[in-house]
Formats: structure tokens, sequence, C-alpha cells
């Protein structure tokens, strides 16, 4: 009997040291569910997607007037991190050229200044970040108000990991406005104001709310592209800091197995395991 424990202990500590990845456990029977991609890569239309379970999401607001430079600090924080850009504004001009029932609709409130329903956003939101395939996104011009955060934490229910704010003067805003000249049908003087009027009384709630959770990260935008990147950069080098420590995990915590012997063996021999 004392040959058969000590091979059954041998056992148990050649398993204790493999890496998790090298352990296969029988496969679980699991109900057929239809995919909601499409062989074409798009999402089918009856589609209800979600993010597998377990799987880690990283989400980034990222804030600021129009004019702000949003898009050019999301370009360079896609070079630079790896993210999917996601712009809210784009999402819904893109829907307006679809020339469906719903694309109209969303013109005529576009012209008149006026903001699109968050549910519709926050699906077309979803819908692009599962077919990109990626992890990690920035989601450029959203939530513009406190009905954007409450769907899309209904409907995605992915808390972000903080809310970059790029904090640019109405002057210079406008400024950039007037002479970008991406051909924008809203980029004319009565609608830019609007959009003005409208980010203050909207975007404010939010900004306090994230503030209040301690998740604003706040930057000077009335500077050159550049100038404002080096300390967006330092906002992201800090995500990765944390994300490089959450991943040092003892061996323990990721081969199960060893953490079922160490718990066997301090049991049988009344030790304490004192690791993390």
């Amino acid at each position: 009997s004392l040959l058969c424990t000590k091979s059954f202990a041998s056992y148990l500590y050649f398993f204790s040291r493999l890496p998790a990845s090298r352990i296969e456990f029988l496969p679980v029977r699991r109900r057929g569910r239809r995919s909601t991609v499409a062989k074409n890569g798009k999402l089918s239309p009856d589609w209800s997607g979600s993010f597998p379970s377990g799987k880690k999401i990283t989400v980034v607001f990222v804030i600021g007037g129009p004019g702000s430079g949003k898009g050019t600090q999301c370009a360079k924080i896609v070079s630079h991190f790896g993210f999917t850009h996601l712009s809210a504004g784009d999402l819904l001009r893109e829907e307006v050229k679809s020339d469906t029932e719903q694309g109209t609709m969303i013109k005529n409130l576009m012209h008149e200044g006026k903001l699109v329903p968050s549910e519709i956003i926050v699906r077309l939101l979803l819908k692009a970040m599962l077919a990109s395939g990626n992890d990690k996104f920035l989601i450029d011009g959203f939530p513009r108000n406190e009905e954007n955060r409450e769907a899309y934490e209904k409907i995605i229910k992915i808390e972000p990991e903080f809310v970059l704010l790029i904090d640019c003067s109405r002057e210079e805003m406008e400024r950039r406005i007037l002479h970008r000249n991406q051909g924008r049908d809203d980029d004319n003087m009565e609608t830019i104001r609007r959009r003005f009027e409208v980010f203050q009384q909207s975007t404010l709630p939010v900004i306090q709310h994230y503030e209040k959770m301690g998740k604003l990260r706040r930057v000077d935008g009335d500077r050159q592209p550049d100038m404002v990147f080096e300390d967006v950069k330092a906002v992201f080098a800090q995500l990765n800091t944390q994300a490089n420590q959450g991943s040092n995990v003892s061996r323990a915590q990721t081969n199960p197995f060893k953490r079922w012997f160490l718990d066997l063996f301090c049991s049988c021999f009344d030790v304490a395991d004192r690791r993390n």
C-alpha cells in the first residue's frame, strides 16, 4: 500500500508541474448554437450577439467636443496599442449611406442637430465590436449623454477601463471644424453651434459620473496632436502596466491540478499554504 501511495503521489506531482495550457479536460457536449457571423464575415440580420463568457474585453471611451481631435488621437492609439477604433458618429453616417428607413431617420436627426436614440447607437457598436474579432476597443464620441450610458450598460454590459476626455476650448474646436474641409453635411456654423450646446448640456453628467467612479482621464486638447498624444500615451501605459500585473499570477492559480495537489498535501500534513 505504501508503494501505491508513493506512485499516486508521483502521478499527482507530475500533473501539478504541467502548465495549464497542456492540460486537456474531457469535452462537454453542448447544444449547438447558431453563429452570429455569416460566412461573408457580416453579422446575420437576426443576431443576438455577445462575447464569449470569461473572455477579457477592454473598452475605453473617448469623449470630447466636436473638433477636439478625438479621431486623430484614436488613430495614434490604434497604431501604438492595437485597439480597434469605433466611432459612434462614423457608424451612424455609414447607416445613413445604407439608404434604409433607419438611415433616413438618422440623417434627418443629424441635420436638425438632434441625437439619435441610444439603443440604435449601442446596437451598431455591438455589431461592429463582434465583427472586428478584437478584444480591445476605443469607442469614440460615446457616451454623449446619460441615456447612451444606460443603454450601453443594459445591452453591452462591459464596464470601460477608463474614459479619456480630450478637453478642448470652444474657440479652438470651432476653428478646427471650419478648416478641416471633410465634406460633412453637418459642418456648417449653425449646426456646429447646436452641437456645441448639445455636447455641453448632455455630456457633462456623463463626465461627472465617471469622474466620481475614478475612471476619468483628462488631457489638454488645445495643443498640437503630437503633444496631446504624449499625455495620452502615459494614460495607456498605465493600463498596460495594470494588465501585466494582473497576468502575473502564480502557477498554482493557473494550474488547477497543482492547486488541488497543494490543498490535498496541506490537509494531510496539517500544513498551512501561505501563498496568495
